[in-house]
């Protein structure tokens, strides 16, 4: 399968200047072949392909006015024509909306195929064709060489090369083991088992902290469940949405989803519904209510203290862990099933 690693580049002063030229060339014959096509469309009703674009920026490199476009690296500048024949397959096909622009503010890049970048497996160096030798704070080795090699500038000014590998992924051994995990604020993940995985106070490190975090997951537990919590709604209102996006969940559960299908794991998603942190995880008692300044409750039925985010994280493991048994996933109506379990558990404990 196709994987992609993403590695933070420190680019030399001449190195960002050739970035900034390359970038510079490939958002500008981006955004002429859309118009080209956009322009082409509107006046005759037809449409440009991929090769009237690249025979396009034949003629456009032999413009006076362009002669600049001659500078960098013509694989990128092939390679962008080639992501917009992309954009409008998926524009036409229904799975994404119409191309847009790019701009000079956003995320540049720019995208490098095996012609266009030297490669040495054993010291790990990289050599992009008319910008050298790239300074790259490697964390992993590779089992076979990359087909693209992509450089991109954030916002912030940092630079990242993502790497795509052709690489064959064996299973990991099962372990038997199961676990509920609670993803929160204060601490990114908190499983049933009582660990809590803190956040990465850095952005720059988040993902990798991430990638860590859920490898080491799906290492030790066969069975993984989570709670399918609506994150864009949780995002609402200026300062939780800094603490939402800084926590990256969203970025957690992807991450979890697809190393539970490489390695062989199972993910069972628990109802965002679910009375997760308001249920008693040894009687089943669910509380009317739970706000989220309380951290820690007791059970008014049976008396147990629980840790808020423990006792989710466990009701989560419970609730996955039966879904499993079922061979399907946890329904909407658990909430209603989870109620009458807790009518019943009171109803027997006013007994004699």
């Amino acid at each position: 399968m196709l994987v992609r690693y993403r590695f933070r580049v420190y680019p030399g002063a001449p190195q960002r200047r050739l970035l900034a030229k390359t970038f510079g060339c490939v958002r500008y014959v981006y955004n002429r072949a859309l118009e080209l096509r956009k322009d082409a469309y509107a006046e005759n009703k037809t449409t440009i392909s991929y090769a009237q674009t690249s025979a396009a920026l034949t003629g456009w490199k032999k413009e006076p006015a362009l002669v600049w476009l001659r500078e960098v690296s013509c694989v990128p500048l092939q390679q962008c024509l080639r992501h917009l024949q992309t954009a409008y397959r998926n524009f036409f096909a229904k799975r994404a909306a119409y191309p847009r622009f790019k701009s000079m503010r956003g995320v540049q890049s720019a995208e490098f195929t095996r012609s266009a970048f030297g490669w040495d497996g054993k010291q790990f160096n990289l050599t992009l064709a008319k910008i050298g030798h790239l300074r790259i704070r490697w964390s992993r080795q590779f089992a076979s060489e990359p087909s693209t090699v992509t450089i991109t500038k954030d916002c912030a000014g940092r630079y990242f090369a993502t790497l795509c590998l052709d690489e064959t992924v064996a299973p990991l051994p099962k372990t038997g083991e199961y676990v509920g995990i609670d993803l929160g604020i204060g601490c990114l993940a908190t499983l049933s088992t009582g660990e809590k995985m803190p956040n990465s106070k850095f952005l720059d490190r988040s993902l990798a902290h991430l990638a860590k975090l859920t490898t080491d997951v799906v290492r030790s537990f066969d069975l993984n469940c989570i709670e399918n919590l609506d994150v864009s709604s949780m995002m609402d209102g200026r300062h939780r949405a800094r603490q939402m996006a800084d926590v990256g969940m969203y970025a957690f559960r992807q991450m979890l989803t697809y190393k539970c299908r490489w390695y062989g794991k199972e993910l069972q998603v628990v109802d965002r519904y679910f009375p997760s942190s308001k249920r008693c995880s040894d009687c089943r008692h669910v509380l009317e209510s739970l706000p989220l300044a309380i951290r820690e409750w007791i059970c008014p039925c049976c008396g147990t203290s629980h840790d808020r985010d423990h006792n989710a994280a466990k009701n989560i493991w419970s609730a996955g862990q039966a879904a499993s048994v079922r061979g399907g996933h946890v329904r909407p109506q658990a909430t209603r099933v989870a109620r009458d379990d807790a009518r019943r558990s009171v109803n027997q404990s006013a007994l004699p």
